[in-house]
This record gives structure tokens, C-alpha cells and sequence, in this order.
């Protein structure tokens, strides 16, 4: 399923809902990012560990928005799970709990 919603296959997903596969809470993952922060005068390289998350955090972080909307139909619950949220960069590490629709914003700014 990891798979499918890092490859942003709707139709995969639609089909193992079809079929009965459901998410239960809790079910933890974990999983890494690198973000660069461009902008005006910045240059920032973020390493963010992604812990406690849900196949929604990770559809988010692997900017999957077909398979972001499959789960948020399926499963609506899923946008209030809260991860963790651990980021090092230059500036040291800072950890911060968000839910999914924190987690979208913070790739807006």
C-alpha cells in the first residue's frame, strides 16, 4: 500500500478499499524527507524523521494527492492523527506534532 501511495495510484487504492483492506488506528510509520527551503535570501536544507505518522502524513510528504484523496474518503478520521515531526538543519533541531493538514501548510511556506 506504501508503494501505491508513494507512486500516487488512486486506482490501486480504490480497488484494496473495494476489497475490505482498512486502516486501523494506531499503525504507526516512520519514514525521512529532505526539504529545501528557496526563497529570498534563504537557502535552507531541512532533514525532517517523520514518526507516528499515517499513509495520509506520507501521501502528503510524497505530494501524492490522488492517493491523498482516496484515503482522506475512505478514512476521514485520518485528518485528525497527529505526527511527529523532528527537524534538523543549520539553525539545530526543533520538533513539532502536526496533523496532516498542519503538515500540508508547512510545505506551502
Amino acid at each position: 500500500v506504501m508503494g501505491s501511495i508513494q507512486s500516487n495510484n488512486y486506482r490501486f487504492l480504490s480497488y484494496m478499499i473495494g476489497c475490505g483492506w482498512s486502516y486501523s488506528l494506531p499503525h504507526a510509520h516512520t519514514f525521512y524527507a529532505t526539504i529545501n527551503r528557496l526563497g529570498p535570501g534563504r537557502n535552507v536544507m531541512e532533514e525532517w524523521t517523520i514518526t507516528s505518522a499515517t499513509p495520509l502524513h506520507y501521501a502528503i510528504t510524497c505530494f501524492s494527492i490522488n492517493a491523498a484523496a482516496a484515503l482522506l474518503i475512505a478514512f476521514p478520521e485520518l485528518v485528525s492523527e497527529v505526527c511527529t515531526v523532528d527537524i534538523a538543519s543549520e539553525h539545530g533541531i526543533r520538533r513539532c506534532r502536526w496533523t496532516p493538514l498542519q503538515l500540508a501548510a508547512e510545505f506551502a511556506k
